[in-house]
């Protein structure tokens, strides 16, 4: 017996699964998050958005070992290459949950924050914050077993980390997280919780390869904010496979239906296509909730035997927009701050001076304006500045910018 290829295009949007209000994220399918208003835009790891480490089930996998291989590009040949990738968890504590997977993102959202650096500082109660869990034992104990679980991990890999320095692909083995360790806060601290106010002396150590290609830049815009927010496991990683093609300008894919959910996603080979959907479908509905997804359709693969998903990504700004805007305000915020340090560093002659050359301009009247800082008349008066510092002293705005 076989399925027959579903053909019809889903557009069915379902409402947002409750906010997260249990310590235990164990047993349950729930956002990770309570939706942000703002978006967090983090990174992702390249390889870590394909290659998955971390099994679908709350229930750590003692024994098990997530191995892969697919055929890819060589970059520079584009001759065909087998790549292979093969994670193993610790002996007695298994290969990652969906939960130690979300403690990864957060810890890459903090390099990143710390300029990618080798050893990362951190608080316990930063992270219980930035997952969105409750300040309490069981939180602390959570997160101490997904660093153990990170850092016991051993990935094995050829064909799949390419070496800048040599225009080569590695084989290699390697642990995500090296070494890490928790500090509490000193004696005598006054707290007002016996978890919140450890010092930022906790930290951890990435494995050299994982660095190394944070710091070649491997790496692409990750909305943690939506992210967090799916219930699902399972819409989780789609998100992050969908998410990297959808950056790489694609706005239309596809994929055949076992290469997707046995390759990509670590779904236990099915024999019938209806195992993989009934899987899928609730991933489906999540993302076109979001908006992520336009539609996506079940059709017959050309190809080869069986089927194949077409994937039609949503019109919603998309995460690159996004980084790409916040890179562009950054940028602006930070040239008016040297501009407005230039300026109060000059004589007050040479500022006067400046002040009678744009006043000279100005329709009668618009001075008498300067006095409301909200006014047009104010906003122009300190853009006028700003654009006369830049092109008066550009050596010393530049100076202020690498402070």
């Amino acid at each position: 017996m076989t399925d027959k290829p579903n053909t019809q295009t889903r557009y069915k949007k379902s409402a947002p699964g409750a906010a997260l209000n249990s310590s235990d994220h164990s047993g349950t399918d729930a956002p990770l998050v309570e939706p942000a208003h703002e978006e967090r835009i983090s990174r992702d790891e390249r390889n870590l958005a394909t290659y998955p480490i971390a099994l679908l089930s709350y229930q750590a996998g003692a024994g098990k070992v997530i191995h892969l291989t697919r055929e890819r590009k060589h970059p520079l040949t584009k001759k065909t290459v087998q790549a292979t990738w093969q994670v193993e968890g610790g002996a007695q504590l298994g290969l990652p949950t969906p939960v130690d997977e979300a403690v990864l993102l957060v810890l890459i959202e903090i390099s990143r924050e710390a300029g990618w650096a080798l050893d990362v500082y951190f608080t316990r109660y930063n992270v219980i914050q930035r997952l969105g869990w409750p300040d309490n034992q069981e939180s602390y104990k959570k997160l101490f077993l997904a660093l153990r679980r990170l850092q016991a991990l051993t990935i094995t890999s050829e064909n799949v980390f390419w070496d800048k320095s040599s225009s080569a692909f590695v084989s290699t083995a390697f642990h995500i997280i090296e070494s890490f360790e928790f500090v509490k806060s000193r004696a005598g601290r006054k707290q007002k919780s016996n978890y919140q106010h450890d010092l930022p002396l906790s930290h951890f150590t990435w494995g050299k390869v994982m660095w190394q290609s944070f710091k070649d830049g491997n790496l692409k815009p990750l909305n943690l904010s939506l992210i967090f927010s799916f219930r699902l496991p399972v819409t989780r990683r789609l998100y992050r496979f969908l998410d990297l093609v959808k950056y790489d300008g694609k706005r239309r894919y596809e994929i055949g239906l076992n290469k997707l959910c046995e390759e990509y996603l670590n779904i236990a080979p099915a024999k019938y296509p209806s195992v993989y959907k009934n899987t899928l479908n609730p991933a489906h509905e999540e993302l076109l909730a979001a908006g992520f997804l336009q539609a996506v359709d079940y059709q017959p693969a050309r190809t080869h035997a069986g089927e194949k998903v077409v994937y039609v990504f949503g019109d919603i700004q998309t995460v690159r927009e996004l980084a790409e805007q916040q890179a562009a305000q950054q940028e602006e915020d930070a040239l008016k701050t040297a501009c407005d340090e230039v300026w109060g560093s000059l004589p007050e002659e040479t500022r006067q001076m400046i002040e009678q050359e744009i006043m000279a301009g100005w329709m009668p009247g618009m001075a008498e304006r300067l006095g409301d800082p909200d006014s047009i008349a104010a906003r122009e008066h300190q853009r006028l500045i700003r654009v006369a510092v830049q092109r008066d002293y550009p050596t010393e705005v530049e100076q202020c910018l690498k402070k």
